[in-house]
This record gives structure tokens, C-alpha cells and sequence, in this order.
């Protein structure tokens, strides 16, 4: 986003989407990660790829 910060949006097992925001609350080694805000809604089935946007 503008101001540094990103925005993830995904959805899958349960158990893969923890491991994920283990990850993200992680960060890579040239980041670092403040706050993770994390909202759980029914899944959509809107998503069949992955993409990455910039």
C-alpha cells in the first residue's frame, strides 16, 4: 500500500491459512512486521490463482 503496509486477502484449509499468518507476523529478514490485524469471514470462492500486486 502507499504508506507501507499490505494487504493480504486469502482463503483455503484452515489450518494453511494459520501457517500463513504465522509467516506474515514473521516477516522476511529485511522487513519488520508492527501489527497484524487478521478478520475470519466465510470463504467466497472467488480466488482460483495466486498473484502478487505492486
Amino acid at each position: 500500500m502507499p504508506d507501507g503496509s499490505v494487504t493480504v486477502e486469502a482463503e483455503g484449509d484452515r489450518g494453511a491459512i494459520e501457517i500463513l499468518i504465522k509467516e506474515l507476523k514473521a516477516g522476511p529478514s529485511h522487513a519488520t512486521v508492527t501489527d497484524i490485524d487478521v478478520f475470519w469471514v466465510e470463504c467466497s470462492g472467488k480466488y482460483s490463482s495466486f498473484d502478487i500486486r505492486g
